[in-house]
């Protein structure tokens, strides 16, 4: 658990410089956060909205931080509820590897070297 909640925290601090200081927005991830929008904040709300053509767990994961756009807008400008519900799931995903490094018997030193290489590609980060 601590592992989680640490990874989490790096990881939304990673997104939010991103985000915030230097621009940087992923179009994919803007586009559901848009779709969140949608869902509470166009002149029919409803979840169809969200749109099937790609997964939309991501996008009802939003809502409830989209739902505070009102009262802080940053939460939308800056991508900010994506981040917070991928920052979840990259660190989650670490733990899963952990995990599975575990369950195959793997040594301490491989699970931490392949835990961390995981946990460090650019991909998975960014």
């Amino acid at each position: 658990m601590r592992m989680f909640a640490a990874l989490s925290a790096v990881y939304l601090a990673v997104g939010a410089v991103l985000s915030v200081r230097f621009g940087w927005l992923m179009g994919d991830a803007l586009s559901r956060t848009y779709a969140a929008q949608a869902v509470l904040h166009s002149r029919d709300p409803h979840v169809s909205a969200i749109g099937f053509v790609f997964t939309p767990l991501t996008a009802l994961l939003q809502l409830p931080l989209v739902a505070f756009a009102e009262v802080a807008p940053a939460i939308t400008r800056w991508n900010l509820s994506a981040i917070v519900v991928s920052a979840l799931f990259m660190a989650g995903a670490v733990v899963q590897t952990r995990g599975i490094c575990r369950d195959r018997g793997l040594g301490r030193v491989q699970t931490a070297a392949l835990t961390a290489v995981f946990a460090i590609n650019p991909m998975i980060v960014l």
